[in-house]
């Protein structure tokens, strides 16, 4: 399947992630679950619905980085997901520094809906691309993410 829509990357643009950049990782990666802040949205992978306890671990030094967990107190820098009604109503988690995790080069990155600016590093698309992938994308599924035609080609 192909979709096509217009978007936003990090505001460092498509490249190396780190925890100090907000650039968006370049490459192939999976997409590994969906999420928002409704009941599931008929995605044909694993769906978790966000709550007040929602938390995204960006501190590297926490033994839980670059997972989403479930604490009664989450401050930054890790991402309390209901910090972001617009952004996280409906999304997708990019399978990026995820086996093995690596602490310090970069966490939370997510195809989830735009808001009209440069994200922290993940991929933005309006709300109706975002719904048109998590009701037709299944296991296994990646995405390509690349700085032009020409190094997508590369990938």
């Amino acid at each position: 399947m192909g979709l096509e829509a217009w978007g936003h990357v990090g505001a460092d643009g498509v490249g190396t992630a780190s925890e100090s950049s907000s650039a968006t990782p370049a490459g192939v990666w999976s997409l590994s679950s969906a999420f928002g802040t409704g009941p599931d949205a008929s995605s044909g992978l694993p769906y978790r619905q966000i709550d007040s306890s929602s938390c995204w671990i960006s501190d590297s030094a926490d033994p839980e980085y670059n997972t989403w967990t479930e604490r009664t107190l989450c401050q930054a820098p890790n991402e309390h997901m209901t910090d972001y009604p617009t952004q996280y109503a409906s999304g997708l988690v990019i399978g990026y520094n995820t086996a093995p995790v690596v602490p310090g080069a970069g966490s939370a990155f997510f195809v989830h809906i735009d808001n009209g600016a440069p994200t922290a590093g993940c991929v933005s698309v309006p709300a109706a691309a975002v719904l048109a992938l998590m009701h037709t994308v299944q296991p296994g599924a990646l995405i390509a993410i690349a700085a032009s035609v020409p190094a997508l080609a590369a990938l």
